[in-house]
C-alpha cells in the first residue's frame, strides 16, 4: 500500500496517473474484468471522499474482502 499527498481529484488521479502506470508496465485491458493482468493499481481511499460511479468507487467496494488491506 502506498500513501500519497496530491492536489489531483480522485478521477484524475485514477485515470491520468494509475492507469498510465499500469499501461507503462504492460497492462492490457480486456472485456473480462477478471482476466489475468501484469499489474492492478486501485485508489482505495481518498480522504473522506465517497464516490460510487461506473468509473470510480471510493472507498473501493471490495475493501472488506481484501485481507491484505490495513487501514490506519
Amino acid at each position: 500500500m502506498v500513501e500519497v499527498e496530491t492536489d489531483l481529484t480522485p478521477p484524475v488521479l485514477k485515470q491520468a496517473v494509475l492507469r498510465t502506470i499500469e499501461h507503462e508496465l504492460g497492462r492490457r485491458r480486456s472485456a473480462d474484468k477478471n482476466a489475468d493482468r501484469t499489474i492492478d493499481l486501485d485508489l482505495v481511499l481518498y480522504g473522506g471522499v465517497v464516490s460510487d460511479t461506473p468509473d470510480l468507487s471510493c472507498p473501493t467496494r471490495s475493501s472488506p474482502r481484501r485481507a491484505f488491506l490495513a487501514f490506519r
